[in-house]
């Protein structure tokens, strides 16, 4: 059996653009030490070593960065979030299960210390978040509270609600 047509549908990627600068940097920077650790005067080995930390984070983390995206889906009776690469499959949670579905502006560095899975501080529970200060704070029946990060969230809250009436 197919899945249903999802009712809402969001991708998001990280697109602040203080990060991308501070990643370009990091490039830079990354290739500038890795030609520097071959032209100086070092053992084959200790240069190769250099070259090969450089590479894996100055390179590494903004392609982590590139390909990580949220994606957040609304199907009759769940919610899926899947924040790629760290999860596998999706979270699917039971739109049943939700007693409080409310779009919000919330700041991310205060509220949860910055973007991506986030506890927040205090009692303001987990967030799913890449970009922007808007989302839709949901509380589930067991008292839990997450906040998923969206460019729609007035579109996303009816679409949690529509699918809980399924």
């Amino acid at each position: 059996m197919t899945d249903p047509t999802p009712l809402f549908q969001e991708t998001q990627r990280f697109r602040q653009l203080w990060l991308w600068t501070l990643m370009l940097a990091l490039i830079v920077l990354a290739f500038c030490a890795i030609a520097s650790a071959f032209t100086q005067n070092r053992s084959p080995a200790a240069a190769a070593f250099t070259a090969g930390m450089w590479a894996v984070f100055g390179l590494g983390i903004p392609v982590l960065l590139m390909i990580t995206r949220l994606v957040v889906e609304v199907r009759p009776n769940e919610l899926r979030c899947r924040f790629f690469p760290f999860h596998l499959r999706p979270r699917v949670f039971d739109t049943k299960t939700i007693v409080k579905c409310m779009p919000c502006e919330y700041r991310p560095l205060r509220d949860f210390g910055g973007w991506g899975i986030r506890k927040g501080f205090g009692s303001k529970g987990w967030a799913y978040n890449v970009s922007g200060a808007l989302g839709v704070q949901l509380v589930f029946k067991d008292g839990r509270k997450l906040l998923i990060g969206s460019q729609r969230p007035e579109e996303l809250a009816l679409a949690i609600l529509d699918s809980a009436r399924h």
